[in-house]
């Protein structure tokens, strides 16, 4: 069935069981602790993303997303996961316990990459020339980085700086980490 997961046995070259729940087709996967795997869909339908036990065979959860298509997906290395929706100006939180919305980070104009540093906060970037930097933990905004257009990329120097790109410019910041 069209977003069905398969689970199959390797040497028998056969389906064993099929898990149901999507509606539309997955495309992308994301392998988390203790055996689950989270999954979703980045197109028009199914904008949902569902969280399930694969030895059990058995959905966990399922997130909805507001009638949102999901965009970007990031698992934290505490558990939490972060989701950006298409056309949202925010970022949503859900707790690694429950996988219940958390916290709400927002942006003044869409979000198109997250990134958790390798300290454990979390670095969003957005059409609003802005890259944000969240606390680990509380989620509550530390540092705006302004930038003269919207920023294109960023990434972690592993010398505890971040460079960045915005219209024909490139920033380094020294984040002191």
């Amino acid at each position: 069935a069209n977003g069905s997961i398969l689970i199959c046995d390797i040497e028998k070259r056969a389906i064993k069981k099929i898990m149901n729940g999507h509606t539309s087709s997955v495309d992308k996967l994301i392998n988390m602790e203790n055996g689950l795997l989270l999954s979703f869909s980045t197109g028009f339908y199914d904008k949902t993303l569902r969280i399930w036990n694969v030895s059990e065979s058995r959905l966990i959860k399922t997130i909805d997303c507001g009638n949102k298509i999901i965009k970007i997906v990031v698992l934290l290395k505490n558990g939490d996961i972060a989701i950006v929706s298409h056309e949202e100006y925010k970022i949503m939180i859900f707790d690694s316990v429950n996988y219940n919305l958390k916290k709400e980070l927002t942006h003044q104009d869409y979000i198109w990459k997250i990134e958790e540093l390798p300290n454990g906060d979390l670095a969003s970037k957005s059409e609003d020339k802005t890259i944000q930097i969240w606390k680990k933990k509380s989620y509550e905004k530390s540092i705006t980085l302004e930038h003269h257009a919207p920023v294109n990329t960023f990434t972690y120097l592993s010398n505890g700086y971040l460079a960045s790109a915005a219209g024909n410019k490139t920033y380094i910041w020294e984040l002191n980490y």
